[in-house]
């Protein structure tokens, strides 16, 4: 199996690379290192590496695809990371529209037809306050346009409709990727990373240990092992076309959260609360019946998950 990751030297990109390594497949990677990191990309004879920025270089992009002829297309190439929203919710926006854009552009160009193409799309699709909960694929994409923090959903709903319509116009089998709450190792942990590494970094830092809200908001976390099996079993399984979410069905508030990370660095529970941002959903969980069907449950706990990533973090430090 051939496959083509973009984003590939990020925290979600690399591991799947390593994945499908790891099942004896060919990969070829492209990053622009906006957040992505050298150090992630892996060293192995089957992995090429390009670095590309997908928002520049159509051409590059399809020389690439016609040459590699990959079997299976994985775009998780994206500008990730809640703060970003807020600060940059413009570049958010214009960067994530058209680095899906380009990189279809450049598939029809190269003149080349994959098995599957699979889209990163994101849980922030669902809105604020989503439908159902837990949340089925079949739940409406809500926006607001009063919300700055929809820049990254927005750029999400349109890509998915990008992938849709682009895949269903030249009879390519596609999969759009609904994650919620991925963590594991090589995220960052700035504060433009995701709450698990935040959160670890700070309890280890010894610094104040803040929650953002009164810490009742819930989330359901599954580990990056579990994430890339069930991608990969999924974008090689006929019953992984369509929208497809991709997580663990698990609720937990963020109070509960900081107990197992403090819990797992030996620091006694002490938190400040900060304000709650604009936007922020209460609940946020997923229904994973179809995944499961395809790949089984989540296979690593959330303690078992966090103690990982506090043994790596405490590596990194040595």
């Amino acid at each position: 199996m051939r496959c083509f990751i973009t984003g590939v030297a990020g925290f979600l990109g690399s591991h799947l690379a390593d994945e499908a390594l790891a099942r004896g497949w060919t990969v070829l990677g492209v990053d622009n290192f906006f957040r992505g990191r050298k150090e992630h990309l892996p060293e192995h004879d089957e992995f090429t590496f390009v670095e590309l920025d997908l928002c520049d270089e159509i051409t590059h992009l399809s020389s690439l695809l016609s040459s590699f002829a990959p079997d299976i297309i994985l775009h998780y190439g994206a500008i990730n990371g809640t703060e970003y929203f807020y600060e940059q919710p413009w570049g958010v926006f214009e960067t994530n529209i058209r680095a899906t854009s380009n990189l279809l552009k450049a598939l029809l160009k190269s003149g080349h037809t994959p098995q599957r193409v699979a889209y990163a799309s994101s849980s922030e699709v669902y809105g604020e306050i989503p439908d159902t909960i837990p949340t089925t694929e079949d739940g409406i994409t809500r926006l607001d346009i009063h919300s700055t923090r929809d820049s990254y959903a927005s750029s999400k709903a349109i890509g998915d409709f990008y992938v849709k319509l682009f895949c269903e116009e030249h009879t390519i089998p596609w999969t759009i990727l609904r994650i919620f709450n991925a963590y594991g190792t090589r995220m960052d942990a700035s504060k433009y990373g995701q709450v698990i590494p935040e959160f670890i970094r700070k309890a280890l830092d010894d610094t104040p240990f803040s929650i953002i809200g009164d810490g009742s908001q819930t989330r359901s976390f599954c580990h990056v092992d579990d994430h890339v099996r069930m991608v990969l079993d999924a974008v090689t399984h006929p019953d992984g076309i369509g929208v497809l979410n991709i997580g663990n069905d698990e609720e937990i508030t963020i109070e509960q959260l900081a107990h197992v990370v403090l819990e797992a660095v030996n620091r006694p529970f002490e938190f400040k609360n900060l304000p709650l941002r604009a936007n922020d959903p209460p609940r946020r969980a997923p229904d994973c019946s179809r995944i499961k069907s395809i790949s089984g449950p989540c296979r690593v706990s959330l303690q078992e998950g966090i103690a990982r990533c506090v043994e790596h973090e405490l590596m990194q430090d040595e």
